[in-house]
């Protein structure tokens, strides 16, 4: 039997498998489907602040588990909401200089990796559905998907340092 195709949480804020997973898709010609791709709405622009997100769309590693009363203990890497809301800060300034909507860049970004086959998208009502399915024929600026990717290494750098951190104050005791 062969593997045709291999899905996973993936997003501009969750590209945790572009390290091995998705190099070993291309190479063996594995279409990638992303799920989660606008973080379970995080990724809309709907959100001005970490209190506005629901707490049920903040039980991802992005989040500080121990302000959500759904996550019953501390995730094993300290939050990144700061960078989260820059990444939202970035995509809202860029959305409109694209002729986009935020939640269609966000989707445009993803789709625009050249593993990527698909993306699965919840959709609760046509106009949603109609929205996403433009970022599918989005034509993504290098310059815009240059300044996500940017943002993105620069919260992962803070995250790194904040992990780092952490492990020295472990490894001292």
């Amino acid at each position: 039997m062969k593997v045709v195709a291999n899905e996973f949480a993936y997003s501009l804020l969750s590209r945790g498998p572009e390290l091995n997973v998705v190099p070993y898709c291309q190479q063996h010609g594995i279409g990638v489907t992303s799920y989660m791709s606008l973080m379970q709405g995080v990724l809309t622009g709907k959100y001005d602040s970490i209190e506005d997100i629901p707490p049920r769309r903040r039980r991802t590693v992005q989040f500080d588990g121990l302000k959500n009363p759904l996550v019953a203990q501390a995730h094993a890497t300290p939050p990144a909401e700061d960078e989260v809301m820059e990444v939202l800060r970035v995509l809202k300034r860029l959305a409109p200089e694209c002729r986009m909507s935020v939640s269609q860049l966000a989707l445009a970004w993803c789709l625009d990796k050249p593993a990527m086959a698909t993306a699965i998208v919840g959709c609760r009502n046509t106009s949603q559905l109609l929205e996403n399915m433009q970022a599918a024929d989005a034509a993504l600026r290098s310059d815009a998907e240059r300044t996500c990717t940017a943002i993105r290494q620069q919260a992962e750098q803070r995250m790194d340092a904040a992990v780092h951190a952490i492990v020295e104050k472990v490894v001292k005791r």
